[in-house]
């Protein structure tokens, strides 16, 4: 580490001038060791200040940020022993300025003192909720860094809606790579043509474009534009021939209450609408958000009061019962059919990128575990496998 000197990326990094910046790309570019860099000179230059970095654990932390740090200080022969206070996980510089290092693993730490600034490592594993948390606790500068394997909530409430610098950087912004690891990157561009998993890989974690979350479960639809009312529309053009023909719905008490409309046509492809996506409704919201359709609605079975008395106002209305090995079936289903997801079904496209498969301790995808929203998937599964012939539930 002797003789560190700034890269590309590094150069990207001090040029940014707003207060909220966005700093995403690909593995090995540099983003957290230079952010922290930019960081610990910050702490030089301004006497008492509070840096945090956080992350979603400090597991992650200690083997990634905290290691960071600590080569960027031995680079600089800067390091101080004495000012490491490893169980609190502070660096304490004798101005006075502070670096501390949080996982969000207990997100009540969200709520603690003010600091000056704030860096977020692989902001896309914590909670929007944690975010808006730590940031409105922060007086000058908010730094986020991740990889992008897929949409998360800087995409819905930052990316269009808030003033910020947004910078993209790559390995190719990384003079520091050792021969080896450009032979990484130059063997994964080969490999990329492979499957559609090694060109998201290469995307992502090479290129650091955003890509498809690693072990997503829903694979093969495609988005169009429109609405029932005005219409769909595929490439610009009128996409006809489609008619309501059911409707799934998946309640929630703490979760969200959601639902979609399926449509079909005689080519039995099918276009799906989110309907409803809210928690806490009383009945009568939801028979307001359903009453304009006229079409067999297809229910969550464990909620037999509530469909009664959607019945009772007028409702048609089924129970769907899981049954063994339903999920995995019903993802099959989804995954074999021809669907178009409308543009506007925010929260149904959500699911389809984030709903995906566990992974072991060695990132390996486990068989049959699944973690992720699937409130939307489960309602398009209850109404789907009416009209396939392939059912994965019971329909009373």
């Amino acid at each position: 580490m002797a003789g560190w000197q700034p890269t590309t990326c590094f150069t990207k990094i001090i040029d940014l001038d707003q207060r909220i910046k966005a700093i995403y790309g690909g593995s090995s570019s540099g983003k957290t060791f230079n952010v922290l860099a930019k960081l610990y000179q910050d702490a030089v230059d301004n006497p008492g200040e509070r840096i945090t970095v956080a992350s979603n654990t400090l597991a992650n932390l200690k083997k990634g940020a905290v290691r960071d740090l600590r080569n960027i200080l031995l680079s600089r022969e800067a390091w101080k022993p004495e000012c490491w206070k490893k169980s609190e996980s502070i660096y304490e510089l004798k101005n006075g300025s502070i670096i501390e290092f949080i996982g969000m693993e207990d997100e009540t730490k969200a709520r603690g003192p003010r600091r000056e600034r704030l860096f977020i490592d692989e902001a896309n594993r914590i909670s929007f909720e944690v975010y808006t948390q730590l940031e409105r606790r922060t007086e000058k500068e908010v730094i986020l860094s991740w990889n992008p394997s897929g949409p998360f909530w800087y995409n819905d409430y930052i990316m269009d809606d808030v003033i910020h610098d947004q910078l993209v950087v790559n390995f190719k912004d990384n003079e520091a790579l050792s021969d080896v690891q450009l032979q990484y990157f130059k063997d994964l561009e080969k490999q990329s043509t492979r499957s559609d998993y090694m060109m998201n890989e290469w995307k992502v974690y090479g290129l650091g474009e955003w890509g498809q979350v690693h072990g997503a479960c829903i694979k093969d639809y495609k988005v169009i534009e429109g609405n029932p009312d005005d219409g769909f529309t595929k490439d610009g053009k009128a996409f006809e021939g489609f008619q309501l023909c059911g409707i799934g719905l998946d309640f929630g008490n703490v979760d969200p209450n959601a639902a979609v409309g399926l449509y079909r046509n005689d080519s039995n492809e099918f276009i799906v609408d989110e309907i409803l996506y809210e928690p806490d409704l009383e009945i009568s919201d939801i028979y307001d958000a359903l009453r304009g359709y006229d079409a067999m609605i297809y229910a969550d079975y464990n909620f037999p009061q509530t469909i009664r008395e959607l019945r009772s106002k007028g409702l048609s209305i089924l129970k769907c019962k899981k049954g063994p090995d339903s999920i995995k079936r019903g993802i099959d289903l989804v995954n074999e059919t021809t669907l178009y997801i409308t543009e506007r079904s925010k929260n149904l496209l959500n699911e389809f990128l984030t709903y995906r498969y566990k992974q072991d301790k060695d990132g390996n995808l486990m068989e049959n575990k699944y973690e992720g929203p699937d409130h939307l998937v489960d309602s398009l599964r209850y109404v789907l496998s009416r009209f396939t012939g392939k059912r994965t539930v019971k329909i009373y």
